[in-house]
């Protein structure tokens, strides 16, 4: 199973990209932030239970 999501710094999910079975090999998603407020974000990927983030900076 794998979760795709982009948080705000607090831990609160901004946007689900991904969730779900996804198929092996390599994929893309697309993420539009200019609605949001300019500051840190954390793009976060749960494949069974472990996790990886990556922090991303919005600047307005």
């Amino acid at each position: 199973m794998v979760r795709l999501t982009v948080t705000d710094i607090l831990g609160k999910e901004i946007k689900i990209l991904a969730d779900g079975k996804i198929q092996s090999g390599a994929h893309e998603y697309n993420f539009d932030g200019s609605s949001l407020p300019g500051g840190v974000y954390f793009c976060k990927l749960r494949i069974n239970g472990r996790i990886q983030s990556k922090k991303m900076l919005i600047v307005k």
